[in-house]
């Protein structure tokens, strides 16, 4: 029976220029690898993490520092909270760097709304307003 790093060892590629360990079996529909671990489908990246580092304290995730999805070397791999994995994406960093909505409006302080249903993403308040007169809804 092969141990889990002989079976992350024949299912990786490793990169020289950025130290990736690029995963070539099984992916998410997002880009993660897949691995099949004590009869359960896994993240790779965290079985690479739990056998080579240790176990990712609780109430952590881990952030690819590399970016890479599909990267499974653990030493690109940071347990931190999901608050800080999402405020390190570029997703986020577009979000926050946005001055307008899709509509035009100014993102100012009192023109945005938090909303919780979505991840507490921030919209635009006019918009709001604007669609809850459309269909006869009180704005919050």
């Amino acid at each position: 029976m092969r141990t889990i790093s002989d079976r992350i060892e024949a299912s990786i590629v490793r990169i020289p220029e950025s130290g990736c360990w690029v995963w070539e079996k099984a992916l998410t529909n997002l880009g993660y690898a897949r691995i099949s671990h004590q009869g359960k489908a896994r993240h790779a990246h965290r079985v690479s993490f739990e056998n080579y580092i240790g176990k990712v304290p609780d109430g952590l995730e881990l952030d690819h520092l590399c970016k890479v999805r599909c990267c499974v070397n653990p030493n690109h791999l940071e347990p931190v909270t999901r608050y800080e994995n999402i405020s390190r994406s570029a997703a986020w960093t577009y979000r926050k760097a946005r001055t307008h909505c899709p509509k035009g409006h100014e993102l100012t302080d009192d023109n945005k709304y938090t909303a919780k249903s979505l991840g507490n993403k921030y919209l635009c308040l006019k918009c709001k307003i604007q669609r809850d007169k459309k269909y006869n809804r009180k704005g919050e």
